[in-house]
């Protein structure tokens, strides 16, 4: 069923027989007619409440009297049932009576009493029938009462229902009339935002000529400035000719101050770029100027860090030599000259009596041997290279000092897992320990007349 938009922008609809739906509408703002139908339309909700108001206090009552309806006819239906039973009892005890009538050879005395008490049960369920009868019609009479009342309810409901329906139809006439102003209105809406398009057009149109003009206007003045400038204006009206003489005239001054002085318009244009170029400039060269403090900041703080970090490994490489100094019994220590970017090694042997420490130019050849060892073996610990590799280290050495330098380059290798040294020495090399994870190559003697590299090379501990 189709709905009714009220002033307040609700929207009223009828669901099924006698429900009225309200749902708000969507739209902010009521489109009103031209025809006022705002007082019809207000009489017909009203009038509607009162009938969907009636109609559900119709439909209560007649719910109420069908559920009393169905009470009455389970009690009829009781006493039907009941009334049954009592008659096919009283049934039972007339056989019984006449069976007892017939003339037998038992005792007359228990004849007669048995009769008395067939009577008196005979007498209690007449009286039961008698009351269930009573029960009965006035059930009877009730209902005929209540389906009296159905039907005066139902013939109001078909009365309300016709007027509901009289009403619903008003209203759909009311809501073809409105639909079709709507449209008109709408219909409306649009010539009038057309009109107002083009209304917009011509005043867009008309500020375009008022700024011309306005230009137009501030370039008069300025002429009439310049003018007065050069010449005070004329009184009273002048002759067309002498006007234009002296418009030449004036045209001719200003190509000379032009060819002097050149176009100040010009002028003007190119100082406004040069400024704005100069205003640029001078921005690229603060945010350089900043970018540079901010990079001096990182270098100053990354070289002090440097310093620090410089400063720590040289200690650490100065105890790492004078550890594998004192090995053999040496001490010394490493001295490093940052601004000359020199380093001095001083080392005091064990055969010295004082403890001056000498430069390595003053040690002998084993010793200073020995020394160049534990040096290279300090920086080595710092390098992080993989493979390190010495060739004749102990050529300068005598016996001892080439045992003890062996054995602490292997020491060394063997704790140092993650490299691989490599120590090339024309020396005699039974004296090194065997251990898995040393092994020892040795070069065969030459031959002069071999022609391949197989067996050129022979391990010694197979």
């Amino acid at each position: 069923i189709r709905g009714v938009l009220l002033q307040d922008c609700t929207k009223v609809t009828l669901r099924g027989r006698g429900d009225v739906n309200r749902v708000p509408s969507r739209r902010r703002h009521v489109q009103y007619l031209t025809i006022d139908y705002g007082d019809q339309i207000k009489e017909l909700q009203e009038t509607l409440e009162q009938v969907t108001a009636e109609l559900r206090t119709i439909q209560k009552k007649e719910r109420e009297v069908h559920n009393a309806q169905k009470k009455f006819e389970t009690k009829v239906q009781t006493a039907v049932k009941l009334y049954r039973t009592t008659g096919k009892a009283i049934q039972k005890n007339r056989e019984k009576l006449d069976e007892l009538s017939k003339p037998e050879d038992d005792d007359p005395s228990n004849v007669a009493d048995e009769i008395e008490v067939i009577r008196e049960q005979i007498e209690d369920l007449n009286s039961q029938i008698n009351d269930k009868k009573s029960q009965e019609a006035k059930v009877l009479e009730e209902a005929e009462k209540f389906t009296s009342t159905v039907k005066e309810l139902k013939q109001n409901h078909q009365q309300k229902y016709k007027r509901l329906t009289a009403i619903q139809n008003e209203r759909r006439e009311i809501q073809d009339s409105y639909e079709i102003k709507l449209r008109e209105v709408h219909r409306m809406k649009k010539e009038k935002e057309s009109i107002m398009k083009k209304l917009k057009k011509y005043q867009d149109m008309a500020k375009c000529f008022e700024q011309d003009v306005a230009e137009m206007q501030t370039e008069v003045d300025l002429l009439v400035t310049e003018a007065s400038k050069l010449m005070d204006r004329p009184k009273g009206r002048l002759d067309l000719r002498k006007i234009t003489s002296k418009v030449k005239g004036l045209e001719k001054r200003l190509e000379k101050e032009k060819s002097e002085h050149g176009d100040p318009i010009q002028a003007e244009r190119e100082y406004k770029r040069a400024f704005e170029k100069l205003r640029d400039a001078q921005k690229e060269t603060l945010d350089a100027k900043m970018l540079l403090d901010e990079e001096t900041k990182v270098y100053k703080k990354r070289k002090q860090e440097w310093q620090e970090y410089r400063r720590e490994l040289e200690c650490q490489t100065g105890m790492c030599f004078n550890y594998y100094l004192t090995t053999q019994g040496f001490s010394g220590r490493l001295n490093f000259n940052d601004n000359t970017k020199g380093l001095e090694l001083e080392v005091i042997p064990p055969s010295s009596q004082t403890n001056e420490k000498t430069v390595t130019k003053a040690l002998s050849g084993g010793e200073k041997s020995f020394t160049t060892i534990s040096f290279i073996m300090a920086l080595g610990d710092f390098l992080h290279t993989p493979f390190r590799a010495m060739d004749e280290f102990d050529i300068f050495m005598d016996s001892v000092n080439r045992k003890v330098s062996m054995n602490l380059l292997v020491n060394v290798a063997s704790d140092k897992m993650e490299n691989q040294f490599i120590f090339l020495t024309p020396q005699d090399i039974n004296g090194i320990p065997k251990k898995p994870n040393i092994r020892i190559l040795k070069l065969s003697p030459p031959d002069r007349n071999q022609g391949n590299l197989s067996g050129f090379v022979r391990p010694v501990n197979q």
